[in-house]
């Protein structure tokens, strides 16, 4: 014994010696297939041995093995001798089984399962097993799917059942109309319709007929005229005016009956099933009518089965056939004639007319005929009016006279627009969970539009992207209601006058529409006098004004979606294409529109509730500038609309708000914060290049380098009547006199202010000025009177850069002067004055001090300016600077002489009722000063 461990045996391999029919006679095979999986392929025409070697078709000695041997194929043609391996297989007396297309098959069928699969051969037949020789054999195979697929010539199918005189009716040749077959085998070959079908004697040869005839829309049986078997085909192959004519003048007895189809009762969707000649699979190619499918507000499924039709391009153009009958509304008629009709036969078109019922000219396909008796010699033909006749049809109602039959034919969509689909509807499409998962950077597109004609039941969208390839429609679009405004519509206003309204009945409360680009909130709608109030600046929007003929779109459930995903920075084309009872509009005549994806739904919302100084959209505004706004969350917003003007939501986690001011488009200043208020200090405009008037706001929200897709966009003015500061010389000192030069800058009729100081009194005054206040402190320690005045005047032409002289009266106690010149104008060029003056006077102290309270004084009218002016009395010391409050811009503030310090500061655009306040502040603390303050309110005269 061997050390070997024993065999096992798994299973078996099952071998089998097999003989089969195939059919009455075959031209050629070409595959063996078995369990859908392809054990052979070729193409056997004569009798001939060949090898099938495919023994691990299902999965081999692991699986359930293969096919593997040899296959003897018989034509069974009349000299066919005998097979000698199925005579040794059969034993005894074996015939040369001829007279039928077969095959004898010796080898393995399967392994570990011994159940063979079934085989499937496929195989074609045109030419052989004819009674006698084939008729017109020149159309009689016909080639498809590029050469793949061998059919044969319906006509030829049908000519055979005839006259085959061994499985047919057997009639002789001659009793076929060979000009009407041969004419229709032509047809059918340059419109390369063959069948591949067969005939199994368990059906009728009437219904084998008439199944062919149903394929191929065409009637069989004797001609009228002939007696002869005649073929007609159903075709748009005649012209009209060719057609007998019947009328009450010309053998039309009666129409006893007119009946017309309906929609309602037509199919939305067909499909044509068939059998894959290639495969063996039965297939469906299907027709949509969506303009049925919403006439009937659902589908409506019909199947018919077309067996013998071999591939899905042939199935497509049958079912596209079909459809359009079903689709097509129409009219039976049951037309009675006189024996001037005897010549029509089934199948065959006619016109009729008849005035008295209101058709001109109809087309119609006879179907039934009755003929009369002896006695009664009329014929009544029921006919339907023919398909491809409709162009030459036209109805004429009586009454009202004049009335046109409505246009069916599907027209190009004129009122579209495409949108990119927003945050706010994908959250009411899908779940928090899935929604959170989409990327910032995808986008989606949808279409709105207006029917074309009101016969016009919905469109199809179909889109591509980049500007080549094929459409492919990706979904179907109800109408849009849709207006336009009467009038203009500012950027504050809720309420508006539409006019031009179009299915303004389906607009229901609360739901968005889009208005330009800004999505608004219906609130209400008047249908009887088109007003309507909306909520403004809805969702990732902001409110902008809006002119007159502005578009609105109630797209809230009515828009046409794109499901596809698609990223940012894509554009994609779409053409919608329209959907009537006649069918779907050619895609070439419907216009193409591009949208470039921006991917919206990802952006941050815009900030909502836009206020300057703390008023909505302001004409103008006093002073500085103060932007705030609310914050928004498109998270936690959803599918809610929230109108521009409701408080804070959010805001969403990294969003920050981008605050720019413009001079027109010119770009002055840019802050980038988290908070949602900002003030432009007057500093920092006049820094800028301003004061702007207009000053131009632009805010929107930033995450992530992500900006909102709109922003606010709001300019407002600083009104004309401001008092606003020109230019100021520089401090000047001296001791018995005091020469000042007045900026260049300054312009005539700007107001020239003068603060000038002295001990004792002033001797001379320079002509044309004028004292506006003055105050001073006496020291006893020092024994004179320390002293500021201020004075006006209205600069004259040639004043710039020209000089003014105060000088002191002679042998002064103490002879020390200093001052400082500065220049207001007027927005509108008018006269400026002082119009309030506020001073404050300290003695001479010995506490040190640093901070010393400005003169208050308040201002009466809005863009009026302040001046604050200080003079201090220093002592000896002559390193010292003194700067005026904060919020005011410092003009002056060096040392006089000979350690006297003068500030000047000054604000502008203050509104009305602004009180001056704050400190002067020195650079450091000091003992033995007195303090003199002088606030004015400059403002027009």
């Amino acid at each position: 014994m061997g050390a070997g461990s024993k065999p096992q045996t798994i299973g078996f391999r099952y071998y089998m010696d097999i003989q089969f029919g195939i059919g009455k006679a075959m031209d050629g095979l070409l595959a063996i297939r078995a369990s859908g999986k392809t054990a052979w392929q070729g193409n056997v025409t004569s009798n001939q041995t060949i090898t099938i070697n495919a023994p691990d078709l299902f999965g081999g000695d692991k699986g359930e093995g293969g096919i593997q041997g040899t296959l003897d194929v018989m034509f069974g043609e009349e000299d066919q001798p005998v097979n000698s391996r199925l005579a040794a297989a059969l034993g005894g007396l074996v015939p040369a089984f001829r007279g039928f297309a077969g095959g004898f098959f010796s080898g393995m069928v399967s392994a570990m399962n011994p159940y063979p699969k079934p085989w499937e051969l496929l195989r074609w037949r045109a030419l052989k097993g004819w009674d006698g020789a084939p008729w017109y054999p020149e159309t009689c195979l016909i080639s498809l799917a590029g050469g793949q697929i061998r059919a044969m010539n319906p006509a030829h199918i049908i000519y055979e059942t005839y006259t085959n005189r061994e499985w047919g009716r057997g009639l002789d040749r001659g009793m076929m109309d060979d000009t009407a077959f041969r004419a229709a085998a032509l047809k059918l070959y340059n419109e390369g319709f063959g069948l591949c079908l067969e005939y199994k004697r368990s059906a009728s040869l009437a219904e084998f007929r008439d199944l062919v005839c149903n394929h191929i829309g065409a009637h069989v049986g004797p001609d009228r005229r002939t007696g002869l078997i005649t073929l007609e085909l159903i075709r748009d192959d005649y012209n009209p005016d060719d057609l007998p004519l019947f009328d009450e003048d010309s053998g039309l007895l009666s129409i006893e009956e007119d009946e017309s189809s309906s929609a309602l009762i037509a199919p939305s969707q067909l499909y044509v099933e068939y059998d894959d000649a290639i495969d063996g699979q039965t297939r469906r190619a299907r027709a949509v009518n969506m303009a049925i499918a919403q006439a009937q507000r659902g589908q409506a499924v019909e199947v018919v089965s077309y067996p013998g039709l071999p591939t899905a391009e042939l199935a497509g153009r049958v079912v596209a056939r079909d459809m359009r009958v079903k689709g097509s509304n129409l009219r039976k008629f049951k037309v009675r004639l006189d024996r001037r009709g005897w010549s029509i036969g089934p199948a065959k078109a006619f016109r009729v007319r008849s005035l008295k019922r209101g058709i001109e000219t109809i087309v119609l396909r006879a179907g039934r005929i009755e003929d009369g008796t002896l006695s009664n010699g009329s014929i009544t033909i029921t006919a339907l009016q023919d398909v491809f006749g409709l162009p030459a049809s036209s109805f004429i109602p009586v009454p009202p006279n004049g009335y046109v039959p409505p246009d069916r034919t599907p027209q190009p969509i004129l009122m579209r627009r495409l949108i990119e689909v927003p945050y706010r509807e994908l959250a009411g499409r899908i779940d928090p969970a899935n929604l959170a998962l989409v990327p910032a950077s995808s986008a989606w597109m949808a279409a709105v539009a207006v029917w074309p004609t009101s016969l016009s039941f919905s469109y199809n969208l179909a889109t591509r992207l980049g500007g080549s390839g094929d459409f492919i429609e990706r979904g179907a679009g109800d109408w849009c209601p849709t207006a336009q405004l009467v009038g203009a519509l500012s950027i504050s206003a809720t309420s508006a006058t539409l006019t031009g309204g179009i299915d303004l009945d389906r607009v229901t409360l609360g739901q968005a529409a889009l208005l330009d680009d800004e999505i608004v909130r219906v609130d209400a709608i008047d249908l009887v006098t088109g007003a309507i109030t909306l909520g403004r600046g809805c969702a990732d929007t902001v409110p902008v004004a809006h002119a007159a003929g502005a578009r609105v779109w109630f797209y809230d459930g009515f828009e046409g979606v794109d499901d596809t995903e698609y990223s940012s920075g894509l554009s994609v084309q779409a053409r919608l294409l329209t959907n009537t009872s006649m069918g779907q509009l050619n895609p070439n005549l419907a216009g193409t529109d591009t949208l470039a994806l921006v991917g919206r739904q990802g952006r941050p919302y815009p900030p909502g509730r836009l206020l300057v100084n703390g008023a909505s959209y302001p004409a103008e505004v006093a002073g500085e500038v103060t932007v705030s706004c609310a914050h928004r969350d498109r998270l936690q917003q959803a599918d809610q609309l929230i109108d521009t003007t409701i408080g804070n939501i959010g805001p969403e986690a990294g969003v920050q708000y981008r605050f720019r001011f413009y001079s027109g488009n010119d770009l002055k200043r840019t802050i980038m914060q988290a908070g949602n208020s900002y003030t432009y200090p007057f500093a920092l405009e006049l820094s800028d290049g301003g004061p702007f008037v207009p000053l131009r706001v632009v805010v929107d929200a930033v995450r992530s380098d992500v900006f909102s897709l709109q922003a606010h966009d709001i300019s407002v003015g600083r009104g004309l009547d401001y008092a606003m500061f020109r230019a100021a010389g520089d401090e000047v000192s001296n001791t018995l006199s005091l020469t000042l030069t007045i900026p260049v800058g300054v312009q005539p009729g700007d107001l020239l202010v003068a603060f000038v100081c002295r001990r004792d009194a002033w001797e001379s005054v320079p002509a044309g000025w004028t004292l506006a206040g003055s105050g001073g402190t006496w020291s006893a320690a020092q024994g004179y009177t320390d002293s500021m005045d201020v004075y006006t005047r209205i600069a004259e032409p040639g004043d710039a850069g020209s000089t003014v002289t105060w000088a002191l009266v002679s042998n002064p106690v103490n002879g020390a002067t200093y001052g400082h010149v500065m220049a207001f104008f007027h927005g509108q060029g008018d006269t400026l004055e002082v119009k309030a003056l506020g001073k404050t006077e300290i003695p001479y102290t010995t506490g040190a001090v640093s901070a010393w309270p400005c003169a208050p004084v308040t201002t009466t009218a809005a863009n009026q300016a302040i001046i604050v002016a200080q003079k201090h009395l220093l002592g000896t010391a002559t390193d010292q600077t003194l700067v005026a409050p904060t919020g005011y811009i410092t003009t002056t503030g060096t040392a006089g002489a000979p350690s006297r310090r003068l500030a000047v500061g000054y604000r502008s655009f203050l509104e009305a009722g602004f009180t001056a306040s704050g400190n002067f502040v020195r650079s450091a603390a000091l003992a033995n000063d007195s303090v003199t303050s002088i606030s004015l309110v400059i403002g027009s005269a």
